[in-house]
């Protein structure tokens, strides 16, 4: 009951209220509703932890939230902006929202490989392809991340967050690395591209 209370204090409503309303909570919830909150209230924690730091480590990251599985969203990035369009092609690949796995030994975001389907730019024909394999920079190289059937783990340890916003409420832990990858199309493979994998803790 006191997950519910302090979240519900938190949205701004009155302690005695809160308190009864969270009793209500309790009664009627499910146990998604209150894995819904406990992440809720997971995040602004970590906000409010990295409140003075305008940037940090994903190591440091992992070492202050608390171990368990956690849901966020994820952009891919071009490296470089084409046709006035700065979205990787490789965003498509994936299904969203990405997994964040902590664990005693550090922590990992999950992608899972998804098929893309895509007009080919010489004839017009549809084409199917999904992403191979993929490599993490991990400050001097480029690592290959591990894959397990369609899903492949990235470590947070190498990624880059910035702090962007003033107040926890409007705060955004903004986490990046650099990325390639390969896809096959049929029997076609596509050249390995480079992009920036983006984690949005909001």
């Amino acid at each position: 009951m006191e997950l519910a209370q302090n979240h519900l204090i938190y949205e701004g409503v009155p302690r005695d209220e809160a308190r009864h309303d969270a009793m209500m909570l309790t009664l009627y919830c499910g146990d998604k509703t209150f894995e819904n909150i406990q992440l809720i209230e997971e995040t602004l924690r970590m906000k409010d932890v990295f409140s003075d730091r305008p940037s940090f480590s994903g190591r440091d990251f992992c070492e202050k939230i608390n171990e368990g599985h956690y849901t966020f969203p994820f952009i891919i990035y071009r490296e470089k902006v084409k046709n006035g369009n700065n979205i990787s092609m490789a965003n498509k690949g994936f299904a969203h929202p990405c997994e964040v796995v902590v664990g005693e030994s550090g922590g990992f975001v999950l992608l899972r490989a998804v098929d893309m389907n895509e007009s080919s730019r010489l004839n017009g024909l549809k084409m199917k392809g999904k992403v191979q394999h993929l490599k993490y920079f991990d400050g001097r190289r480029f690592i290959e991340a591990a894959v397990n059937g369609d899903f492949i783990q990235i470590p947070l340890d190498h990624f880059i967050f910035h702090n962007i916003g003033e107040d926890a409420m409007n705060r955004i832990l903004h986490g990046s690395i650099c990325i390639k990858m390969c896809c096959s199309v049929g029997e076609i493979h596509m050249p390995e591209s480079t992009a920036i994998f983006t984690l949005f803790v909001h």
